[in-house]
């Protein structure tokens, strides 16, 4: 191994590393529970959901619960998987996450979410997407005191 080949692979070590620890870090700041509200563009009403993020394996990971409004009625509640995307909870952040539905009460399809952290990292606000059908939504961090 020819030494300016060694060094290049040290470099792309280095900036790996320093992207995963960068990626642990901002997803430890957006981890624990948060409370919001997704919305229908047509007007339909808003919809409460819960959900707690963590890392798990290295991985910004979590779970959502909200009411069941749109699936089979053999369950109260439907829960999402939550698998993070983007990470980077400063002032004016992108935090995007994807949803996969778990299949309670029939439901399991994936959405995706890409909202913009305010200054002081305890509130969410963008944008939902499935396919070509958005809507928006909010969420706010759960303080306890």
């Amino acid at each position: 191994m020819t030494f300016v080949r060694a060094i290049g692979l040290i470099a792309a070590f280095a900036i790996s590393f320093a992207c995963i620890a960068i990626q642990n870090a901002s997803a430890q700041d957006a981890g624990g529970a948060w409370k919001g509200y997704y919305y229908y563009n047509d007007g339909r009403i808003k919809v409460e959901f819960t959900l707690d993020l963590g890392m798990r394996n290295g991985r910004c990971v979590g779970q959502t619960k909200g009411p069941n409004t749109f699936g089979n009625r053999s369950a109260t509640h439907l829960y999402g998987n939550i698998a993070c995307q983007s990470l980077n909870v400063g002032p004016g952040g992108v935090f995007a996450f994807h949803k996969l539905y778990d299949g309670t009460g029939g439901v399991s399809h994936g959405v995706d979410y890409s909202g913009v952290m305010s200054a002081d990292g305890n509130t969410v606000t963008g944008q939902w997407r499935i396919g070509a059908d958005t809507g928006q939504f909010s969420m706010t961090r759960v303080v306890t005191q």
